[in-house]
């Protein structure tokens, strides 16, 4: 029995450990989460249902690009090319091989077409 003695020490510890870091935690349970809801506050309000085909079947909406967004560039099966640039505050992004290409308001696909066809004229693709 005096064999197992330092293995039941460490798990005494260890789960002294678990009881600390228990405790420590509790205090993420009592955090505030706003004021409480009130009987004045409707929880569920009737739903008008609708047969109108322009909210039934909205639009299709194509993100677009606008100063400010992250755009990584991969060609594909070249795996030495992919540029991660940042739409400048002109609209316009720099890529390396071909310059300044503006790209303001173009959707993705309209953008990655564009980026496509300058790679190919300027022979890099």
């Amino acid at each position: 029995m005096m064999r197992h003695q330092p293995i039941w020490k460490a798990l005494r510890s260890i789960a002294a450990l678990l009881v600390l870091l228990g405790g420590l935690s509790s205090a993420v349970y009592a955090q505030f989460n706003g004021p409480a809801l009130t009987s004045a506050g409707a929880l569920n309000e009737p739903v008008t249902l609708t047969t109108d085909p322009t909210i039934l079947y909205p639009p299709k909406h194509d993100l677009r690009l606008f100063p400010g967004d992250l755009i990584v560039v991969h060609l594909y099966p070249a795996s030495d090319y992919g540029p991660m640039v940042r739409v400048s505050l002109d609209g316009s992004i720099q890529l390396p091989l071909i310059g300044t290409l503006h790209v303001q308001g173009l959707t993705i696909a309209e953008a990655q077409k564009l980026i496509a066809d300058t790679l190919i004229a300027a022979g890099m693709y």
